[in-house]
């Protein structure tokens, strides 16, 4: 070596470093409080007040319910994190900037009631648990969709309240794929650059372990003589680097705020544009427990917003846009005829297509369709006994009479992943949060030997039911077959409503909604 001495002071560098990382305990910025508040208290109070304007009169069930979620997240010690992301959507809605919580933080009537998310938990029977229960110890994951073109003064805001060197754009890893990796490896081989075009411009684009395989298989690959040298070595080389972090990027909405200035936590460097980035990508950074969050641009708020604004200026007319009739007649016949270009996420030809053999017709029609056009209900032929079912010209049948009662608004089909959770309580008496624990094992394809030990578990509890074996077999590989694909309910619901305000504003006031969409497709 030309310098043999740096072997040597790099291991003694790494003897003199003595880390300790806390993997598992959330870690939340400070938060100011009311005197003699503490950060529970203050969003009990936040809950209560959010509940008087979202149910009118306040019912015993919603009591109960609100109670019970308020009780998990003092346990698991997460009020803060409410609080932040409730604060971050205060200030988006006291500067107009159109803002929406998505995902399974739906699920939450605590979001909804703090104005974090639209959808009404009770409204599409949705579970907290799917969100957040006892058995989770990772931090919540509420993530906000933004208008695309103010996201940057919500960041901003971020930035203000809690410090430039306590928050940071969270990293993604770029990995070696089969071009790249070529490309890279031929380079330091000697290779020149028209060299190298000539053969990464026909390869596929696929992991660079099956660079080989594929290659052998594509037409384009032909003339490239794969067992001659150089090329040999180098798709040697590629294939032991296949999936190698190759550099880091800007995650595309990931933020991370510290209670302390981040160094303290993570490595950080400045990324090209001089955004500064957590050399950890978002896996690493939750398992620290910083708090995380996702801040995405969101053009389709934009479109609703700028319409409302543009009917208000043109019409002299106010649209109370999160109290639209449903059903509706003229948005009615635009979704039956699968009239929607231009609607969020119901204009691509499959969905289209979808919604005329559906005869959707409201908003409760399109969360359905959001979750049935997705690989899980689709690929698994669910899709079709839906439609089938849905129109009479299918029997509804149910593998066992306990699935009527939690199935029977999806004609015994599941679609969703909240469903996986209804099923295994109903056929197994699995509590949700059990339940939930399952579906993540079954979503995450977890290895053999851990699925055989949920099967065996799911198969005892419903035999202890009086479940026959072959019955719940056989529903145990409805659902890991299912599991793995399905689709968020909570998410589902807040996408449908959304589309749903599309296509009314579409329906009712076209033109101006059709330059709202254009003026939105820019940037």
């Amino acid at each position: 070596a030309a310098w043999p001495e740096t072997l040597d002071n790099a291991l003694w560098v790494a003897d003199e470093c003595d880390v300790e990382l806390s993997l598992g305990k959330p870690l939340f910025p400070a938060i100011p409080l009311p005197a003699g508040e503490t950060a529970f208290s203050r969003l009990w109070k936040q809950s209560f007040e959010g509940l008087q304007q979202r149910y009118q009169p306040l019912s015993p069930s919603v009591l109960d319910r609100v109670s019970a979620e308020l009780g998990v997240i003092h346990d698991l010690g997460f009020a803060p994190y409410f609080l932040i992301v409730a604060d971050i959507v205060r200030f988006a809605k006291e500067r107009d900037i159109p803002v929406v919580g998505r995902g399974s933080a739906g699920n939450s009537v605590v979001a909804y009631a703090l104005g974090i998310t639209r959808v009404d938990p009770f409204k599409y029977g949705l579970y907290f648990e799917r969100f957040l229960n006892r058995s989770r110890s990772d931090c919540p994951d509420i993530d906000l969709d933004l208008c695309w073109r103010r996201r940057d003064e919500v960041i901003d805001y971020v930035y203000q309240t809690y410090g430039a060197d306590h928050v940071a754009m969270i990293a993604t890893i770029n990995t070696f794929g089969a071009r790249s990796a070529v490309r890279e490896v031929a380079k330091a081989s000697g290779m020149t650059g028209p060299e190298i075009t000539r053969i990464t411009r026909v390869l596929p684009h696929y992991g660079a372990g099956d660079i080989r395989t594929l290659a052998e298989r594509v037409p384009e690959c032909r003339g490239l003589r794969l067992d001659e040298e150089p090329l040999k070595s180098i798709l040697a080389t590629c294939e032991f680097i296949d999936g190698f972090p190759r550099h880091l990027s800007i995650h595309a909405c990931g933020v991370v705020i510290a209670p302390e200035p981040l160094t303290r936590f993570v490595p950080l460097q400045r990324a090209s544009k001089g955004i500064v980035i957590t050399q950890y990508d978002m896996h690493p950074v939750e398992d620290l427990g910083l708090v995380k969050m996702d801040l995405l641009g969101h053009r389709s708020l934009s479109v609703i917003h700028d319409t409302l604004e543009s009917i208000r200026e043109n019409r002299g007319i106010t649209v109370d846009i999160e109290r639209l009739p449903d059903p509706d007649p003229l948005t009615a016949e635009l979704l039956r005829t699968g009239n929607t270009i231009g609607c969020f996420q119901i204009e691509s030809p499959a969905m289209r297509g979808l919604l005329r053999k559906m005869g959707a017709d409201s908003a409760h029609t399109l969360v359905q369709a959001v979750a049935l056009v997705r690989p899980g209900a689709s690929g698994s032929g669910m899709k079709q006994h839906f439609i089938d079912r849905h129109h009479g010209r299918e029997p509804v049948e149910y593998l066992h009479p306990a699935l009527a009662t939690v199935l029977g608004d999806t004609y015994g089909v599941m679609i969703y992943q909240e469903d996986v959770l209804k099923v295994a309580h109903a056929v197994a008496g699995m509590d949700l949060a059990e339940a939930d624990v399952l579906r993540r094992a079954m979503s995450k394809k977890r290895g053999p030997r851990e699925m055989a030990r949920h099967m065996k578990g799911f198969m005892e509890k419903a035999g202890e039911k009086g479940v026959p074996e072959e019955t719940a077999r056989q529903i145990w590989e409805l659902i890991a077959n299912f599991a793995a694909y399905a689709y968020c309910k909570a998410h589902a619901a807040t996408y449908g409503e959304l589309a749903y305000q599309c296509a009314w504003l579409k329906a009712h006031y076209p033109a101006e909604f059709f330059a709202a969409v254009l003026t939105n497709q820019g940037g």
